[in-house]
């Protein structure tokens, strides 16, 4: 199983060396990449772009938090597998919030970091497969944005705000269509890869959007849409639900928004 794997812990004697080499016999030596601090990764991130990304919380420099929020905002590191290592007991849903696959608690047990590691190397590979996939098809039937037009009027026409997120507890903001970028009142980068906490008002909707990660499918439920930094705010309807690929792996959520 090919795969670069970089660990990223200030640590060098407890974590990062020991690591290496449990991982090193596993993988190859050659294929274990070190880094000290968030900032680092981010280099080596950008220069060798690893499969998996094994990233310590608290670091100096750049945390871990904040080193995985930068590389999930680079479009060009869509793929990358990143498990949060952490000694302490917070943290866990921020961590998850920005786009970390899964936790790996300190003091490790090796048996358990292979197994992690080789489901994210597996989850890349998979990856990767329905990327050249997809670039078959391209080739097929022509290009992608040649699609894309073919769609665009319908999707622009649409009175209906169309939100894409990704399938996480936060809901990172991927897409909106025409008709949700209006009700929102707000340019489109600058909610993009924001939690949906910051378009909607409500409280609860961090259990909405479990609940549709759960395939539960809520229908027209009352939210309140913020449309400024101000406190202005849109009483609408949403509906949501997960969108698959053809495999029935889970790709992103749909919502769809409703003016009141």
């Amino acid at each position: 199983m090919a795969g670069t794997i970089l660990i990223v812990d200030d640590n060098a004697e407890e974590v990062r060396h020991p690591m290496q080499r449990q991982l090193g016999r596993v993988y190859g030596p050659e294929n274990i990449l070190e880094a000290d601090n968030g900032r680092a990764a981010l280099e080596m991130v950008a220069r060798h772009r690893p499969e998996v990304v094994i990233l310590d919380i608290m670091m100096p420099v750049m945390d871990g938090i904040a080193a995985c929020q930068a590389i999930r905002a680079d479009v060009d590191n869509i793929g990358i597998y990143i498990i949060m290592l952490t000694g302490r007991n917070g943290g866990l849903p921020e961590g998850l919030a920005v786009g970390a696959d899964v936790y790996l608690r300190k003091p490790w047990d090796f048996e358990e970091l292979s197994a992690v590691v080789r489901k994210g190397l597996d989850e890349v590979a998979r990856f990767k497969e329905s990327l050249q996939r997809q670039r078959a098809l391209k080739d097929q039937v022509g290009t992608l944005t040649d699609i894309r037009w073919a769609y665009q009027d319908i999707i622009t026409s649409l009175t209906t705000g169309l939100i894409l997120c990704a399938p996480t507890p936060a809901g990172r903001i991927r897409y909106m269509n025409p008709a949700a970028m209006r009700m929102a009142g707000r340019p489109p980068q600058e909610l993009r890869e924001s939690p949906l906490d910051q378009l909607f008002a409500d409280a609860d909707i961090g259990r909405f959007l479990d609940s549709i990660l759960a395939n539960a499918k809520p229908k027209n439920v009352p939210k309140t849409l913020k449309t400024d930094q101000e406190g202005h705010t849109l009483p609408v309807l949403v509906s949501g639900r997960v969108i698959c690929d053809t495999r029935g792996q889970e790709k992103w959520l749909m919502l769809e928004v409703r003016a009141l």
